[in-house]
């Protein structure tokens, strides 16, 4: 299958910059399951709605990327299209609101389940740049037509 061409408008990123939010939020949510805090699922999935309705230049837990790749001295590698990544962040955000109504509605099992999924998920992508939802985004029956446009 070939790959997607994207207008030299769509802001292109560094992928590193995304596995490190990834990172984070994937300990943020590993807190939120040993602490039982669904609040920090709450801002999780805040933080990547925000990113994925308004780009990824506002996710914050990105943030650190730029000055680990200064003091590591780290060169660019190749550059990304960011929405794919966008619509990642969209799942992970629908998926979580999902787990705080489970939680929210007595079904902690399964709200909890649902949290630690995404937290495996985005700590993969963490260790090894594999990010799920970003080649879900590659299969055309899957893609919304507002991240086609």
């Amino acid at each position: 299958m070939a790959r997607r061409t994207f207008p030299p408008s769509i802001r292109r990123l560094d992928p590193r910059y995304m596995r490190t939010g990834a990172g984070l939020s994937a300990v943020i949510l590993l807190i939120a399951i040993l602490l039982r805090l669904p609040v920090l699922v709450v801002v999780d999935a805040l933080l990547l709605g925000v990113s994925a309705l308004l780009g990824t230049r506002f996710w914050l837990l990105c943030r650190p990327w730029p000055m680990i790749r200064k003091r590591m001295a780290a060169p660019m590698v190749r550059i990304e299209p960011e929405v794919p990544y966008r619509f990642s962040q969209a799942g992970a955000t629908v998926l979580l609101g999902l787990a705080v109504v489970l939680v929210a509605v007595g079904a902690d099992l399964a709200g909890w389940a649902v949290v630690a999924a995404v937290a495996i998920v985005q700590g993969i992508h963490a260790l090894t740049g594999f990010s799920l939802g970003a080649r879900l985004y590659e299969l055309p029956w899957v893609v919304p037509g507002i991240y086609t446009a």
